[in-house]
C-alpha cells in the first residue's frame, strides 16, 4: 500500500475514534474515587486520562472562572483536603497558579464542586456565567467582567441559605450580579456600566452601590418586601430611580 493511502487511512480512524470520543463521553461513569463502573467507561479510562476528582495540592485563596460565555455552577464545601469534583470533568480544564485556581470551561454546562481547606479571599467571572453557593465565611470579594452573569446565593443542591458577613463586588463591562437566598451584613459594590440585582431573600444590614456610566441598582420585585434593610446609592445615578429600591429599603442617596 501506498504510503499516501497508508496516511489516508491513519487520518480517517483518528477522525472516526475522535468522534466516538465525543459521543460517548456523557456515558463515562465513575465513583468519587475515580473508579470506572460499567464497561465502557473501563474501555474510554483506559484511552483517556479523566477523574471525576482531582486532588489539590495546597489550598485554593483566588478563583479566575474563564467561562467562554458557558454556564457555569461552582459549589464550595469546606473539608480537611482540597479537591475538585465534577461529574463532567471534561468541561472544564484547570491549572494552579500559587494559590490561584483558573477554571477554562470548555463546553456550554459546567458542573464543579470545590472542597477546600480555607476560605475563598476572591472569585472572579471573566465572560461567561457563574452561580455560585456554598459560601459559608466571614467575607469574600467578587468580580463580574466582560459581559458576565454572577450569582450569589443559589440554593443550588443546599436546603441551608449561604452566609457571609462582608461581600465586597465590582461589576465591569456591562456585566450583571445577582444577590439570591443568602445572608450578609455588609455589602459593598462598585457598578461600571453594569447591573447589580437583589432578589427578596436576599438579607442585608447594608447594601453600599456606587454608580459609574450607565449602571444601576434594581430589586427583582419591587411589590414585595425586600430585605435590604439600607441601601445607599451614590455616583452617576441618572439610571436609578428610588423605587428601584423595593419594599421595606431604606433609600440614602448622597
Amino acid at each position: 500500500m501506498k504510503t499516501s493511502h497508508i496516511l489516508f487511512a491513519l487520518t480517517i480512524l483518528a477522525a472516526t475514534l475522535g468522534i466516538l470520543f465525543q459521543e460517548n463521553l456523557s456515558s463515562i461513569k465513575m465513583t468519587h474515587e475515580n473508579q470506572p463502573t460499567n464497561t465502557l467507561s473501563k474501555l474510554w479510562l483506559k484511552m483517556y486520562d479523566l477523574k471525576v476528582t482531582d486532588s489539590l495540592s495546597k489550598p485554593i485563596k483566588y478563583i479566575k472562572v474563564f467561562g467562554n460565555g458557558a454556564n457555569t455552577y461552582l459549589y464550595l464545601q469546606k473539608v480537611n483536603q482540597p479537591s475538585l469534583f465534577s461529574t463532567y470533568p471534561q468541561s472544564y480544564t484547570y491549572r494552579l497558579n500559587g494559590d490561584t485556581l483558573l477554571l477554562h470551561i470548555q463546553k456550554s454546562y459546567a458542573n464543579i464542586h470545590l472542597n477546600q481547606t480555607a476560605p475563598i479571599e476572591q472569585i472572579a467571572i471573566h465572560r461567561g456565567s457563574l452561580t455560585l453557593t456554598g459560601l459559608m465565611q466571614d467575607s469574600i470579594s467578587l468580580l463580574a467582567t466582560q459581559n458576565s452573569q454572577l450569582e450569589l446565593g443559589n440554593r443550588w443542591q443546599r436546603e441551608e441559605s449561604d452566609s457571609i458577613s462582608h461581600v465586597y463586588i465590582r461589576i465591569l463591562g456591562q456585566s450583571k450580579v445577582n444577590l439570591s437566598d443568602v445572608k450578609m451584613k455588609t455589602i459593598a459594590a462598585v457598578v461600571d456600566n453594569s447591573m447589580l440585582n437583589y432578589e427578596t431573600n436576599a438579607q442585608a444590614d447594608s447594601l453600599n452601590v456606587i454608580l459609574k456610566g450607565k449602571s444601576s441598582v434594581v430589586s427583582n420585585d419591587r411589590d414585595a418586601v425586600n430585605q435590604i434593610k439600607n441601601l445607599m446609592v451614590s455616583g452617576d445615578r441618572q439610571h436609578f430611580k428610588k423605587e428601584f429600591a423595593g419594599k421595606g429599603v431604606h433609600l440614602i442617596s448622597e
